[in-house]
């Protein structure tokens, strides 16, 4: 039987089942079968089935309204998806177009003459500090901060000073007769707004994006309030179009005592700490101290403060935090909270707790999230009935171990913290008394309680190097990256006398480790990266050109597993920090010369 003659809805039956390129290929065969891969509901199914189900990041849709897209637009999205996804995971990602700036561009480094010195100033010397992709905000404004240092000729003071830049990076105009070696166009950004300070001492990113302050300063503003430092909200005005009024675009939220170590910003809550390692929960809307997150006294000694409960990251679950030291986890329950309640701190503490086997010296956790899009699609099982509860999302966690030198190990390591899937987020976050039925680490010592302790997925090769930058991030899809100092494929356990490498490793956090956490020790890793001298992607964002998508959920997906390179410099060792916007595909690179160069990959 000819296939022009099958019944439509039994042919659009049929598609859903074979690969999108075999789709595209099909539609070149006559005119018939043309027409019916043209079909909306085609689409629809595959977008939900073959990206939203299996997790595939869509970039370009922060905005788009799935029941009210045309077929056209539904394809488009799942083949920017699935051309995203081929490059992504190919041993050597190609860029389609970057975007570089020169932070000393901007209009705060003219003219900058120290006024009670008539002496000329020495050459700036610019070193970003820090790079945040803004979350949602249609994924293009990346914030940046920098240390700008000068030495004056007329003596040996140097003036030190810091700024916060948040650029555009979707309005980049493209630079006549500028491409670089393979052959993607070279774009310039837009500063919408600039922040200036003489002193910094932590700066945090707003995780929830619906509420006005975006991010938040420590600084210290004389006279200090108890010797303490102050905090500052911002909020930023993206409406800004005048780059040379951008120093207005950034404007004060609140300002309120603070402590010098930011940790988390969520909401309207700031987490933040000092050398006491105890965490402080502060409300910015009134500047009020709300919680006090206690650590355990060592031999009940209120004066001594082991590094071993430093802070390093955290995680806030609805009513729940997790705080991420340097050799524990500890989780905390914060009750629900009314401003005009609390007149003085409330102490809480923690109410599960995990020891790692060795001292962290670095850690990114991610919470496991949603695809975007999710929600607009009904279930594909027709018996599928609704959840009774929400439980809480698993964490994915990436981490260097401490060791005995001046340096971490050479071994990166993943890890999955798993939530307990009978913990009912919405209907439970009273009862924080009830230690026994906590989302993470229960205390109880049963095998369903050994089981919901983190276990390690994988161990990465990753030399660093003595005074040359490193950094690593993590991705709400599942990808790791990480910036090194290893680019000889032959000597992949070793750092080299030169040069960086940032690569990275897309991880399935799905599949059950093999391992426990302790039988990884720091210095034996389970795998290698990828040959340095890996194939590029050939994939473009205008290209329907897709290989089969078994290959790429197959093959390519190996590829991520084994490792990915993006970027090499052999001899320089310049770059500082790294950032990567995974729903996009974009990777931000900043260097120690004040330069970012954003590189997207869809």
């Amino acid at each position: 039987m000819a296939l022009d003659v099958v019944p439509v809805e039994i042919f659009l039956q049929i598609l859903r089942y074979v690969e999108v390129v075999d789709v595209i290929s099909l539609r070149k065969t006559c005119r018939s079968l043309r027409d019916r891969t043209y079909h909306r509901s085609l689409w629809f199914d595959i977008l939900q089935a073959k990206i939203v189900c299996k997790g595939i990041p869509t970039p370009g849709t922060t905005e788009l309204n799935v029941s009210s897209a045309s077929a056209r637009e539904l394809e488009d999205v799942c083949v920017r998806a699935l051309v995203l996804q081929r490059n992504w995971t190919s041993s050597r990602p190609k860029f389609t177009s970057s975007i570089s700036f020169n932070l000393r561009d901007t209009e705060s480094f003219a003219n900058n003459v120290r006024k009670d010195c008539t002496s000329p100033l020495d050459p700036l010397h610019l070193r970003c500090l820090a790079l945040y992709f803004l979350p949602d905000r249609g994924n293009r404004y990346l914030v940046v901060i920098l240390r700008r240092e000068q030495m004056f000729t007329a003596g040996p003071q140097t003036q030190r000073s810091f700024e916060l830049q948040c650029w555009d990076i979707s309005k980049g105009d493209d630079v006549l007769g500028a491409r670089n070696n393979r052959g993607t166009v070279r774009r310039r950004s837009r500063c919408v707004a600039r922040y200036q300070c003489t002193s910094l001492l932590a700066a945090c990113v707003n995780a929830d994006p619906t509420h006005p302050a975006c991010l938040v300063v420590t600084r210290r503003v004389e006279p200090m309030v108890e010797d303490r430092p102050t905090s500052f909200a911002l909020s930023i005005d993206f409406s800004s179009v005048n780059p040379l009024r951008n120093r207005e675009a950034f404007r004060e939220y609140s300002s309120f005592p603070s402590f010098k170590t930011a940790i988390r910003l969520h909401g309207p809550l700031f987490y933040a700490t000092d050398d006491t390692h105890s965490i402080r929960i502060i409300d910015i809307n009134t500047g009020n101290l709300l919680y006090l997150l206690k650590v355990p006294l060592l031999h009940l000694d209120a004066t001594v403060f082991p590094e071993e409960y430093k802070c390093l990251n955290s995680v806030v679950i609805g009513n729940f935090a997790l705080m991420f030291r340097q050799q524990w986890i500890h989780l905390y329950g914060i009750p629900d909270w009314n401003p005009t309640d609390i007149t003085e701190a409330i102490e809480l503490q923690h109410i599960a707790e995990y020891k790692w086997p060795f001292r962290v010296d670095s850690i990114d956790v991610m919470p496991k999230q949603h695809h975007p899009l999710q929600h607009q699609f009904v279930p594909l099982d027709p018996d599928h009935t609704q959840p009774t509860h929400t439980p809480p999302p698993p964490i994915h966690i990436l981490l260097r171990f401490a060791s005995i030198f001046p340096w971490p190990v050479n071994i990166l390591h993943t890890y999955i913290l798993p939530a307990n899937t009978s913990f009912d987020m919405e209907g439970r976050n009273g009862e924080l008394e009830n230690r026994n039925h906590l989302p993470y680490l229960p205390p109880d010592e049963t095998a369903a309680s050994e089981g919901l302790k983190p276990h390690a997925i994988t161990a990465i090769d990753s030399p660093v190097r003595l005074f040359t930058p490193s950094d690593t991030a993590l991705g709400a899809y599942g990808t790791v990256l990480w910036m090194d100092a290893q680019t000889e494929a032959s000597n992949v356990a070793h750092a080299e006398d030169r040069g960086q490498r940032v690569a990275g490793r897309v991880l399935d956090f799905t599949k059950k480790p093999r391992r426990r956490d302790a039988d990884v020790l720091p210095g034996h890793a389970s795998g290698s990266v990828a040959s340095v001298d890996g194939n590029d992607g050939q994939a473009g964002p205008s290209s329907h050109r897709l290989a089969d998508e078994g290959e790429a959920g197959g093959q390519n997906a190996m590829q991520g597993r084994r490792g990915m390179v993006f970027h090499v410099q052999e001899e320089s060792s310049d770059w500082a920090r790294i950032a990567m916007c995974e729903e996009e595909g974009m990777i931000a690179i900043g260097t120690t010369k004040g330069e970012v160069s954003v590189y997207k990959y869809a």
